[in-house]
């Protein structure tokens, strides 16, 4: 996805604007997305013949994905899952990682997951870092943070808080690696972190 800067309105649909609009998304085109104040709602896309996922990263075979989502203001992201960073599965080590960050605050919501980070031939890090996120799901977990065999699942929180309520029998926060020796669970800089439906590994 090439970059640039879009509206969203109260139905979560997103509309091209320029820099000089108010805008409430911005993609510089390198892997950082911006929200401010936005609203989105996930849709299908031809590319993407899976859920409807309000945000979605993934790259192409053999290659690592990487997604910085950078806050301002308040935002809410919906959809079968809130949002996604997949790494296919790849010939060589790949690996997804999601970093979000800034001084605002993110709902994301799903009817499956909140959050999802899967990697299938490497690890996966979901890192928080001095922003306020809220993560929920419908019936399933609200984080998931997956990694393939031999490879860690990471999450860490630095500062800011993260919610996490999962949804029927879901947990709160689910680590799916191969052991416990592959898990890492990081709390720093008097970060709050609540998992209503507890931490749950498999």
């Amino acid at each position: 996805l090439n970059g640039g800067y879009w509206m969203t309105d109260t139905d979560g649909n997103l509309t091209a604007c320029q820099e000089s609009e108010d805008w409430n998304v911005h993609y510089d085109g390198q892997g950082t997305l911006t929200l401010k104040n936005a609203n989105i709602t996930g849709a299908k896309s031809a590319e993407v013949l899976g859920p409807y996922v309000g945000i979605f990263a993934a790259a192409s075979q053999d290659q690592p994905v990487s997604l910085t989502i950078v806050l301002e203001g308040t935002n809410t992201v919906s959809g079968d899952t809130g949002i996604e960073v997949l790494e296919e599965r790849s010939t060589t080590n790949g690996g997804a990682s999601l970093t979000i960050t800034g001084g605002g605050s993110l709902i994301a919501s799903g009817s499956q997951y909140g959050i999802l980070v899967q990697s299938n031939s490497g690890h996966a890090t979901l890192t928080i870092q001095n922003a306020d996120v809220t993560a929920t799901s419908d019936y399933d977990d609200s984080v998931m943070v997956q990694a393939d065999e031999g490879s860690k699942a990471t999450l860490t929180v630095d500062g800011g808080s993260l919610t996490a309520s999962g949804g029927g029998v879901g947990s709160g926060i689910y680590f799916d690696a191969p052991s416990s020796s592959n898990i890492d669970l990081t709390v720093n800089s008097n970060a709050i972190v609540r998992a209503n439906g507890g931490i749950a590994s498999g």
